[in-house]
C-alpha cells in the first residue's frame, strides 16, 4: 500500500517553533515528528511514502537524504518526494499526483500529527465496507478552530453534515475527523476544479461515500505551542524511563 503524507503548510499556530524550520521536522524525543511517522509507516509495512513539501522544502528534503544515508530506514520502503508550488491545497496536489496514486488504495496523513494505528487493521476495515473514503476521527471537546465536526442523523448511522472548522465554544464532546483516510483511486474523479483541501472542500460534499472509522487513542495531535510541548515533554520522560 501506497501512503500520501502532507508535510507542506507552514503551521503559524506553532510560531515561533516553526519560524525557522517546518513543523515535521520539530523534534520529539530527538527526532523529527516525521521520522517518527516513517518508522511507524515501515513497521506497518507500507512500500511507498509520497511526501508533499513546499515551507522549507530544502530542510525536509535535505533531512531525508541524510537519514536515507544512514541507513535509518529499509530500503524496501520507497520515500518520493513532490515539492508544490505556494499556496496549493491538499485537494490540488492530490490531482496532481494522481498518476502516482492511481492504483490500489492508498493512505493519506498529516505529516504534522504522531500516529500509532494498525494500519492493516483499518484498511480491512475500508475495503469490506466498499465506500470512497474511510475517514478516521475523534470524541473530542477541544477547541474547534483546526477540526471539522461529523453529525449523523438522528437515530441512524448516516451523516447529516459535516461542519468545518465551526466558530463556536464547545460544551460537549462531538465527533471529529482525524486529518487521515484511506481513499480509492476514483477520488480524483470527483475533486473539482475550485476545490483545494480534500477535508474542508472534498470530503463535506461526498457523505453518502464516507465510511467513518472512530479512534480516540492513536493519534496525537500538535496543533499548537502548547500540544507540542506537552507531547515532546511526555515522549521525553517516558522513554528516560525505559
Amino acid at each position: 500500500m501506497k501512503a500520501l503524507m502532507t508535510c507542506a503548510g507552514m503551521n503559524t499556530e506553532l510560531r515561533p517553533f516553526t519560524d525557522m524550520m517546518p513543523k515535521c521536522l520539530l523534534p520529539v524525543k530527538a527526532k523529527p515528528i516525521l521520522f517518527h511517522n516513517l518508522e511507524w509507516l515501515q513497521k506497518n509495512h507500507i512500500d511507498e511514502v509520497i511526501i508533499t513539501t513546499s515551507y522549507h522544502h530544502n530542510q525536509i528534503e535535505l533531512a531525508l537524504k541524510k537519514y536515507q544515508i544512514e541507513g535509518l530506514f529499509s530500503v524496501d520502503l520507497k520515500i518520493n518526494i513532490h515539492k508544490q508550488s505556494g499556496g496549493v491545497g491538499s485537494a490540488q496536489s492530490l490531482k496532481t499526483l494522481s498518476h502516482k496514486l492511481d492504483g490500489d488504495d492508498f493512505l493519506f496523513l498529516d505529516g504534522g500529527n504522531l500516529y500509532n494505528f494498525d494500519i492493516e487493521k483499518y484498511y480491512s476495515n475500508h475495503k469490506n465496507n466498499g465506500k470512497l473514503i474511510s475517514i478516521l476521527s475523534h470524541m473530542t471537546m477541544e477547541d474547534s478552530k483546526y477540526k471539522n465536526f461529523i453529525k449523523y442523523k438522528n437515530g441512524s448511522d448516516e451523516i447529516e453534515k459535516i461542519t468545518v472548522k465551526p466558530d463556536y465554544k464547545m460544551n460537549k464532546e462531538l465527533l471529529a475527523t482525524s486529518g487521515t483516510c484511506y481513499l480509492n483511486p476514483m477520488i480524483f474523479d470527483v475533486i473539482e476544479k475550485k476545490d483545494r483541501h480534500l477535508f474542508d472542500n472534498v470530503i463535506p460534499k461526498q457523505l453518502e461515500n464516507i465510511n467513518v472509522i472512530v479512534d480516540n487513542d492513536s493519534i496525537q495531535f500538535i496543533n499548537s505551542k502548547k500540544e507540542y510541548m506537552s507531547i515532546a515533554k511526555t515522549w521525553s520522560s517516558y522513554y528516560a524511563n525505559i
